[in-house]
């Protein structure tokens, strides 16, 4: 991988200043939260109310975390995908459902794909696992979960 470096002199009237840029680990501005938490989709692989953890799957790596109360844990179960935010050192500080919604617009047998208007944000292509593509049809509203693959298509993985 290649580095490159950028300086920017930045000059006023009070003082200058001098910005050293260089390539880091990428973080999409989505995934920050507020006082430095980080937003992780993950599945959850299991769960201990006693012990206030979470076994989770993030990006096919299987983590735990401890979560700062037993009662976000409520209403989950193993195999759901959610959105967890994390305080900075790591510990689960919030959960909600990663599930969406959205109305069929289309859909390619052939290809393997529906497209979704998404909560009223547009049409989006997704790719369906095979087992799942029978349960689809146009017009209809869904719940689902997606996920991003290594190849950068959302694939739907389960229909609620």
């Amino acid at each position: 991988m290649r580095r490159t470096a950028c300086r920017i002199r930045i000059a006023t009237a009070v003082a200058a200043v001098t910005l050293l840029l260089a390539p880091a680990v990428i973080v999409p501005p989505s995934a920050l939260a507020a006082g430095g938490s980080r937003i992780v989709k993950a599945r959850i692989l299991d769960m201990s109310a006693r012990r206030a953890e979470m076994r989770v799957d993030v990006a096919g790596r299987p983590e735990t975390r401890r979560v700062q109360g037993a009662a976000l844990l409520r209403g989950f179960r193993a195999g759901d995908l959610v959105v967890l935010t994390l305080d900075p050192e790591g510990t689960i500080v919030g959960v909600r459902s990663a599930a969406l919604t959205g109305r069929v617009t289309r859909v390619d047998r052939g290809r393997g794909q529906v497209f979704v208007d998404v909560e009223g944000s547009g049409e989006q292509a997704y790719g369906v696992e095979a087992k799942l593509l029978g349960r689809v049809r146009a017009g209809e509203t869904i719940r689902f979960e997606a996920e991003e693959r290594s190849t950068g298509e959302s694939v739907i993985t389960a229909i609620r």
